[in-house]
């Protein structure tokens, strides 16, 4: 699993995705994490970002041209009969609730492309145009969608096979289940006058599950009884929670859950108003109604890697050749590397300024955020 993170603040998820089981799952390539600055997709020196709004209002906001362009380069490296099928999310409080069936369905996708919105917002256009799905993790407003972003890394990565230790632990999580998971017990068995049930202690594991799928459901009813109208219920439960007084209403428990419908790709075949099909690339290249494109610094070449390739810096606004391909403007690639046992970040800066780069914080292989190169 790929997740691809466009963000202002590339070195936020440093920390985070060292540590733990992401940790532990990048270093053995189960995982990796990718960090662009959106504003070295910037086409002005300054590597401006975000700009006032039109028509008056408070706060600044994200432009769509860096965040197109980015997501351009992103999804170059992947063939392009496999482009549509990466989601390309916008973390916004505007977005459809995350939960665990959302997580269930983004899991099997090969990477996810994650737009961390700042400031007052983004650009409408990214949103109706480039956006597959707009997803929020709470009713609340968070400083920057970095936060959402790394929740939303972490509940997906814990499907990815072999990332948690036995796929019993995610099948039997809170949630996931269908319902609240039951109480949890461990050494001492007496604590502060505080015992424990002594089923557990019965060795008895048909009585075991018992309790445990009892309290399950005891623990949801209290707690999150919206639960129970979608959870897949045998009659044995439907009995005990009537003892509760809990009544399933009429239609309830078909097991369909989802959430809503998802945006079309903005890759997939688009028609005109004449109904010829549109290439894929149009959605990102930017066409009129008559199909003609109005910039060629978003066509879909391969990304050029090589040491000596072009100056990297600031888009071009002069075609290039497809045969030589965009400068790789992708900033911080992190990719698990064995020899460093942990993060490599690799900067994106001219050779001749990499020593500059190579001392400060962030641990071994780990460097800090990279600046913007600008031409002189």
């Amino acid at each position: 699993m790929r997740f691809h993170i466009l963000t202002l603040f590339p070195e936020a998820f440093e920390g985070p995705v060292k540590h733990s089981m992401l940790g532990r799952a990048i270093r053995r390539g189960l995982l990796s994490v990718q960090l662009t600055d959106i504003r070295s997709y910037s086409s002005d020196a300054h590597g401006t970002a975000d700009d006032y709004q039109f028509g008056g209002g408070h706060g600044m906001v994200l432009k769509a041209e860096p965040i197109f362009d980015a997501t351009v380069d992103v999804l170059a490296a992947y063939p392009p009969e496999r482009r549509a099928e990466i989601p390309i999310i916008l973390l916004s409080p505007q977005g459809r609730m995350l939960n665990q069936q959302m997580v269930l369905e983004l899991a099997p996708a090969p990477g996810l492309v994650l737009i961390c919105g700042h400031y007052a917002g983004v650009d409408e256009r990214v949103r109706q145009r480039l956006a597959t799905h707009e997803i929020s993790i709470g009713d609340y407003v968070l400083t920057g969608g970095e936060l959402a972003a790394m929740v939303l890394i972490d509940a997906v990565s814990r499907f990815v096979p072999g990332v948690v230790g036995a796929s019993e632990n995610v099948q039997e999580d809170s949630i996931t289940s269908g319902l609240l998971q039951h109480p949890l017990y461990t050494r001492p068995a007496e604590f502060r006058g505080m015992t424990t049930p002594d089923v557990l202690l019965s060795g008895n594991h048909a009585q075991i599950d018992r309790w445990r799928r009892q309290e399950s459901l005891r623990r949801t009813w209290s707690q999150r009884p919206d639960l129970l109208d979608s959870a897949e219920l045998t009659a044995d439960d439907l009995k005990y929670l009537a003892d509760l007084g809990y009544h399933r209403s009429s239609g309830a428990g078909s097991g369909d859950r989802h959430n809503g419908p998802s945006r079309p790709h903005p890759l997939d075949n688009q028609r005109r108003p004449d109904h010829r099909p549109l290439h894929r690339a149009a959605a990102l290249s930017g066409r009129d109604a008559a199909g003609r494109r109005r910039s060629e610094r978003l066509q879909l070449w391969p990304v050029d890697r090589r040491p000596g390739g072009p100056l990297r810096g600031r888009p071009s606004p002069v075609p290039r050749d497809p045969h030589r391909g965009h400068p790789d403007r992708s900033a911080d690639l992190v990719f698990p590397k064995r020899r460093h046992g942990g993060l490599s970040v690799h900067p994106l800066v001219r050779p001749s300024h990499r020593r500059a780069h190579a001392g400060g914080g962030g641990g071994p292989g780990v460097h800090p955020a990279p600046h913007r190169v600008v031409r002189r």
